[in-house]
């Protein structure tokens, strides 16, 4: 009787989990941008009841941890036998970016939460998130701080091999062997002087991969650590479902500002509304009037920092419960433009629940914009016309030898020139720029002090313009449709 009783539990489980299984549906959608159309879309729940979904985009589905992984292993090899450690390598590199830091919490070393949602780190967050897919591959792996650097290193075919994720880097030893950490503290060489060089002298990061002050960052082995990498574990098993209440709209993707990498996806809530909304994206902002509660922490939305409720809170918040609208509640969350973001021809898959009453359409707003990391933008077309103006009035020789005091100059008729140019004042706070820093000195003075900076690879057109791209991005002073 027992035995009967448990065998009929066990057989309405599996018919419970049948029946939700065939609740879970998909719509197709395929949507088509112009050249220069904003390529932001808009879905809107016009049903009764809430929508659980997840979105593929033209069948890009690295929803979860295991799909993650999945398509690692399925990655197109450059080359015959290509060993899965460096497609692990190429996924990172290619599906992330280096960007400015956004918490300096664990929770963003998890690989589901930096490739769906944040997308930009600096190399700890970057190393990290290699460190655990390989390890979640079966490899030994582990990452390595190297006073101000941090980097991954796996074992494998009885050796270790560094793998530099952030700079796209790795170097070789005398036998051909991708060369090891201890390889490489021993023989600075190898970095100052590589064997087949994997970065080609084009590349904006060819001069600092194979510079002396890169190879000093392994040789003084004193103030280097292991890096830890662990990182919640209810990050571990989460899926990118986006929860879509009656009524309530998504836009996405789109930028902050002109510079910024992140992109963001905006939920929008009906006035009213009111409820638990769980969307495993970081939150990036709220605005609206009402009360919300984040974890055990209670706030009026009108007063919502983001910086202190989130980015400096150790612990993971997934859910947000709105207690009271008064009107226009928008959440932000950052999500990965290189796995959501959209080309000119795109087919988006929605599949989840209560899909059918989903509606999707471009986006027509005129407030916000979108474009991928790096994409050349209107800024930076105007900075490259701008760096084409002080070359040609300071007559620079590129292959010549440049001291600080020359680099001031043209750093300082460069940024000048921008000053006084309408053009520029429209999108770049000055202000603010120079309230960085106690003088235009000071400024000139801390990029010099910058290992990654050389004031001979500044002097050649496409690494200006991309460095004073970088210097207004990571400053942070482009004026910001949200805080207007």
């Amino acid at each position: 009787m027992r035995i009967l009783k448990c065998s009929g539990i066990f057989l309405i489980c599996v018919l419970f989990l049948s029946s939700c299984k065939k609740d879970e549906k998909s719509v197709k959608f395929s949507i088509n941008f112009e050249q220069n159309e904003e390529r932001i879309v808009e879905i809107e729940n016009i049903g009764d009841e809430a929508s659980k979904f997840k979105m593929v985009v033209n069948g890009l589905d690295l929803s979860d941890n295991g799909n993650i992984l999945s398509f690692v292993k399925s990655m197109p090899s450059e080359f015959d036998g290509e060993p899965m450690e460096m497609k692990a390598f190429k996924f990172v590199r290619d599906y992330t970016w280096h960007d400015d830091l956004i918490t300096k919490h664990t929770w963003a070393y998890s690989p589901y939460l930096m490739v769906n949602s944040l997308g930009g780190g600096l190399c700890g967050f970057r190393a990290s998130v290699l460190t655990n897919i390989l390890k979640d591959l079966g490899f030994d792996a582990r990452a390595l701080g190297l006073n101000g650097h941090v980097v991954s290193e796996v074992f494998t075919d009885g050796k270790w091999k560094m793998l530099d994720v952030d700079y796209g880097v790795y170097y070789f030893n005398e036998r051909g062997e991708i060369a090891s950490y201890d390889e490489l503290c021993n023989n600075p060489k190898l970095i100052t002087n590589p064997i087949n060089p994997v970065l080609t002298e084009s590349d904006l990061k060819f001069a600092n991969c194979y510079s002396a002050s890169m190879a000093s960052l392994y040789y003084t082995k004193d103030d280097n650590v292991v890096f830890y990498t662990d990182y919640p574990k209810e990050l571990r098993n989460i899926k990118m479902y986006l929860y879509l209440p009656p009524k309530a709209k998504i836009t996405c993707l789109f930028n902050v500002g002109l510079t910024k990498n992140f992109a963001l996806l905006e939920l929008e809530l009906p006035d009213n509304y009111t409820g638990n909304i769980e969307i495993p994206l970081a939150i990036a902002s709220i605005t609206g009037k009402g009360e919300i509660t984040l974890g055990d922490e209670k706030y009026n939305i009108e007063n919502f920092d983001a910086e202190n409720a989130v980015f400096k809170n150790p612990e993971w918040i997934g859910r947000i419960k709105v207690s009271k609208n008064h009107g226009g509640i928008r959440i932000y969350y950052f999500i990965n433009p290189l796995v959501y973001g959209f080309g000119n021809q795109n087919e988006i898959m929605l599949v989840g629940y209560n899909v059918e009453k989903l509606k999707i359409q471009k986006s027509n707003r005129k407030d916000i914009h979108f474009r991928m990391p790096y994409e050349i933008n209107f800024l930076y077309s105007l900075i490259e016309l701008k760096m084409s103006y002080v070359f040609d009035s300071l007559k620079i020789d590129s292959k010549q030898e440049y001291s600080f005091d020359e680099f001031s100059k043209i750093f300082f008729t460069f940024l000048k020139s921008c000053e006084s140019d309408k053009k520029f004042d429209d999108v770049i706070d000055f202000n603010k720029l120079f309230l960085d820093y106690d003088s235009l000195d000071s400024l000139v003075y801390a990029l010099s002090k910058d290992t990654a900076f050389k004031f001979n690879a500044f002097l050649q057109k496409d690494r200006a313009v991309q460095t004073m791209w970088n210097v207004f991005s990571r400053r942070a002073i482009v004026k910001d449709f949200l805080k207007n």
